[in-house]
């Protein structure tokens, strides 16, 4: 088999890189071992509210909080996170004397406790 040096390197280089990706990585799941995570993205709003003159919607807007992961063993660990939006509310005239505009922002924290088991 022939080829020329650039596409042997590149092949080689293709091999040694399939080669490490495959390894395991070190360091995972160290019993005892905290993890402190930035959160960031995006709260995708919808209809929450809806009658015969009004529809009321949150928007979208950005997101972001933390997680702290505290593995327990080699296998089992639990994460706490928090998260934050502040979307707007809209409401949209449905009939002539509903409400119209920017009525005012939804505040959300939301806090989660996890388990979390790997083989």
């Amino acid at each position: 088999m022939t080829g020329s040096p650039c596409t042997l390197r590149r092949v080689a280089l293709a091999g040694l890189f399939a080669a490490l990706a495959s390894m395991p990585a070190l360091g995972q799941n160290v019993p005892g071992s905290i993890e402190l995570t930035a959160v960031g993205g995006g709260y995708f709003g919808g209809k929450i509210f809806d009658n015969l003159r009004t529809t009321v919607e949150t928007g979208t807007t950005y997101e972001y909080g933390a997680r702290l992961g505290v593995d327990l063993t080699e296998g089992i660990g639990i994460e706490g996170s928090w998260t934050y939006a502040r979307p707007d509310l809209t409401a949209t005239r449905v009939l002539p004397e509903g409400v119209e505009g920017t009525i005012g922002d939804l505040k959300t924290n939301i806090f989660e406790l996890d388990g979390l088991f790997s083989i």
